[in-house]
């Protein structure tokens, strides 16, 4: 049986590429970093023992156009994709979590974007719902938010942006697919937004305590709420939330020096961040001044 296949279609925009050419020392490892981006999303949309076979295709002058052939490369022992059952639908939901889902729905970049601004989310049995700060609110497919947040794929998605850090190239577009609902935009990132695609630290929270405990205050700012303190093993430093206590510092009506004991709620937060643990302490409240 031949080879289902697609075109997943991107491009680099500057004038420094209107001749069609680029620097293979940017091209190299961008190319390198979108695969494994495109591998990192197949993963998580087709499960892991779904190879799929990434080719470059073709180039295009005016800016610098990459045409990306996909096709499965044989899944293991016939397993099929785990969505809809055979080859061809594994590419097209790979394209889709990719390039798109509808008009009004679009693909992984369009998504880490939206996640910036997000306020809460809920996950249903197939589907997430995001509300962002702004009052929108976003239902999408739980493939499509898992993508979108996996610390692999936004590693490899912000190598892939790379090249329009340089002088000479102005952004980074991914072209939509087609839809029943419609043909999907493409998602274009400017120099000024990369930033904005740096990776989310992967976190796990492994425990949260939350104990009432006497410290010394050993160093303080009015500025930085995060103070050093001393609860007579050792010193740590916390980040103080008490606004309240806060506001009385700054009003004047509450004298905090070095070695002034304080009574207060801590909040202790152990972490698994990639494969490093984390500790943090926060002061929810100060209790009393002693």
């Amino acid at each position: 049986m031949k080879p289902q296949s697609s075109i997943l279609k991107i491009a680099y925009n500057g004038e420094l590429l209107q001749s069609g050419t680029m620097d293979v020392r940017d091209l190299a490892p961008a190319l390198l970093a979108f695969s494994g981006f495109v591998d990192a999303v197949n993963t998580i949309v087709n499960g892991k023992d779904t190879k799929i076979s990434i080719q470059v295709k073709s180039f295009e002058k005016g800016s610098f156009g990459i045409e990306f052939l996909l096709a499965d490369a044989g899944l293991l022992q016939g397993i099929v994709d785990m969505l809809s059952g055979d080859n061809a639908s594994a590419i097209a939901n790979l394209l889709e979590i990719i390039g798109g889902v509808s008009a009004s729905i679009g693909g992984v970049a369009w998504l880490m974007r939206k996640l910036r601004k997000r306020k809460a989310v809920q996950e249903l049995a197939d589907s997430v719902t995001i509300e962002l700060n702004d009052g929108e609110v976003l239902r999408v497919p739980k493939a499509l938010y898992k993508a979108a947040t996996d610390n692999a794929v936004q590693r490899y998605f912000f190598e892939a942006l790379k090249p329009i850090t340089k002088e000479g190239i102005d952004s980074f577009t991914i072209y939509g697919t087609n839809s029943d609902e419609g043909s999907v935009p493409p998602t274009q990132i400017v120099k000024a937004e990369v930033p904005d695609f740096e990776p989310l630290e992967e976190t796990e929270i492994l425990t949260s305590d939350t104990r009432t405990i006497f410290c010394t205050v050993l160093d303080l700012s009015f500025e930085n709420p995060q103070w050093r303190f001393f609860d007579g093993e050792s010193s740590f430093t916390a980040l103080v939330q008490d606004e309240a206590f806060l506001q009385a510092i700054r009003e004047g009506s509450r004298v905090i020096l070095p070695s002034t004991q304080l009574k207060v709620e801590l909040q202790l937060e152990q972490r698994r961040v990639i494969k490093n643990l984390r500790t943090s302490r926060t002061i929810t409240r100060v209790l009393a001044i002693e």
